[in-house]
């Protein structure tokens, strides 16, 4: 389900695209504001950021990097999936994800996830939301079967110099999430399978032996 904001976003996606660096300006921006993008997607796991929607935590994170915002489905360069670093976007369109032992759809009529590292050479960690708050996820692009992605790269403000790109970024930590947030995704969160990198809950503790009558 796609709001008329998203359309219109979209819509000035495709009339104002980003122009893409050289690939030495393509890694140091991943370097200087990859690492941003992350900690403020990991600083929302268990919480909804903002309206709960996929696109929204990838356009928060990119503007808590003080990086180039996203305008609409687009979040700076596109990158191929070997250069894909730690900050990174990716965006889904009606992807199919195929094993012998399971099928993942993802991306109806599209999804927007955050690069946590690479796993292996197309095996990615992300951090996504929608469905449930914000979780750690995994797509391996060797079973894609189905659908379409993109890989972005996030971009340093129009007229930065290559010397201010170069100094290291600032580390602040990203503002703690609102109450609100924190009980919305509470309440609008799904069960979810368990995977490697989050271990299911402890089992609940057996219930207390029987006690014996005492006697008169």
């Amino acid at each position: 389900r796609q709001s008329l904001d998203r359309d219109v976003a979209e819509y000035q996606a495709d009339v104002k695209p980003f122009v893409r660096p050289s690939d030495p300006v393509l890694e140091m921006s991943a370097h200087k504001y990859g690492p941003a993008i992350v900690s403020y997607a990991v600083h929302r796991i268990g919480t909804r950021d903002g309206n709960g929607e996929c696109w929204t935590l990838a356009d928060s994170a990119l503007k808590f990097a003080k990086c180039q915002p996203a305008i609409g489905a687009n979040f700076g360069a596109q990158v191929s999936l070997s250069q894909v670093m730690p900050g990174d976007i990716l965006q889904f369109r009606s992807c199919k994800f195929a094993t012998p032992m399971q099928t993942q759809m993802v991306g109806f009529p599209d999804h927007t996830a955050v690069v946590h590292s690479r796993l292996g050479p197309e095996r990615f960690q992300v951090l996504e939301q929608n469905p449930g708050p914000v979780r750690y996820g995994e797509y391996d692009f060797s079973t894609q079967v189905e659908g379409t992605f993109i890989a972005f790269r996030a971009l340093p403000p129009d007229g930065m110099s290559l010397d201010d790109l170069a100094k290291p970024a600032c580390q602040a930590k990203p503002p703690p999430a609102s109450h609100a947030s924190v009980s919305a995704a509470h309440d609008m969160q799904a069960p979810q399978s368990a995977s490697p990198h989050q271990p299911p809950p402890p089992p609940p503790p057996p219930p207390p032996l029987p006690v014996a009558p005492s006697r008169p």
